[in-house]
């Protein structure tokens, strides 16, 4: 050790030691510097970027108003879906008596939708048509109803929803005068307004069912504008391309302008399919809220069955004799 290094002075060493953990401080301060730097200009760009696209956007609102073709398609589908649920609606609270439905519907059943063999009658030759007063197929097949199709969608939610000889709802039908009901005539009977308050409270939990149901139909029902279906519409996109060979074939010598336009086009349908698909949960969820309610009313009838304390023997006795029961008669044994 020189005399240098025992006074306190640097050495080399010790300069270059210092020197280097100096200049990485320097080198580390300014890096930092850079990427704070970058980041608040990339931050820039992203908010620039944000609003040219803002932009672009809103002028393609403007360039590009709602076509009010479609607008009105899906108004018809919207009135076609509640025209569905009024009727179902309609028909249960107000519509003919238990009994001539149930013959009408046999002999529809025999007339328009038998399958030759077990069956008799006018039965149809169409696969479809076979039973289709009882097949969920006369609603989902194909993608648009004719005359017949229609029919037989209306034959099977009667069937599924609106059985006449057990109705899910109480029907009020010989409540009426001169073909109305009002609510006086329901509230001036307290048995009578017990039974409508059920019989709302049952269509409640029916229209969920009906709201699925609508949507399906309407959705196949042509429209008066534009002579197709929603499903139509969107079936011809999708055999246009995704299952068309010759448009898969014919993308190798399309423009890179063609290209885009493609995308776009495939685009605006995903957008459209994912619209519908966020509809669609929107029911399911209601679906799943109904299977929770009515789950929930089986139980607490069931409680209230069990909790009901039975009459007693001597009880049972007694009522049978104050209505006039006579020696040997069956008296029934309590529950």
């Amino acid at each position: 050790m020189s005399k240098w290094e025992r006074k306190g002075v640097l050495s080399m060493k010790d300069v270059k030691q210092k020197g280097s953990g100096r200049l990485g401080t320097l080198v580390l301060g300014i890096s930092l510097m850079g990427i704070l730097y970058g980041w608040f200009v990339y931050a820039g760009e992203i908010e620039n970027d944000i609003s040219t696209v803002s932009g672009l956007v809103t002028t393609a609102n403007k360039a590009n108003p709602v076509d009010s073709t479609a607008v009105t398609a899906l108004e018809q589908i919207g009135n076609t879906s509640e025209g569905q649920l009024n009727t179902g609606i309609s028909n249960d609270l107000y519509g003919a008596s238990t009994m001539t439905p149930a013959a009408a519907m046999i002999t529809k059943h025999f007339g328009t939708y038998c399958a030759g063999g077990v069956e008799s009658g006018n039965c149809t030759q169409d696969p479809l048509l076979q039973f289709g007063d009882i097949k969920l197929s006369s609603i989902l097949s194909g993608t648009a109803y004719d005359s017949a199709r229609a029919q037989a969608t209306q034959d099977f939610l009667t069937n599924y929803l609106s059985p006449p000889n057990v109705p899910y709802v109480t029907n009020f039908q010989s409540n009426e005068t001169n073909g109305t009901i009002s609510a006086a005539t329901i509230t001036a009977d307290p048995n009578l307004q017990a039974n409508y308050v059920q019989a709302l409270a049952d269509e409640a939990l029916l229209s969920v069912v009906r709201e699925s149901f609508g949507e399906m139909i309407a959705k196949r029902t042509v429209n008066s504008g534009t002579n197709t279906s929603w499903m139509q519409s969107v079936e011809s996109q999708v055999l246009q391309r995704a299952m068309n060979t010759a448009w898969v074939n014919s993308l190798a010598a399309m423009t890179p302008t063609q290209l885009a336009t493609e995308q776009a086009k495939m685009q605006a349908q995903q957008m459209l399919l994912a619209y519908e698909g966020y509809r669609q949960g929107e029911r399911l969820e209601a679906l799943l809220t109904a299977l929770v309610l009515q789950n929930f009313r089986s139980a607490k009838a069931a409680q209230s069955v069990v909790s009901s304390p039975s009459p007693s023997a001597s009880t049972i006795l007694n009522n049978a004799q104050q209505n006039g029961g006579q020696s040997g008669s069956t008296v029934a044994p309590s529950p």
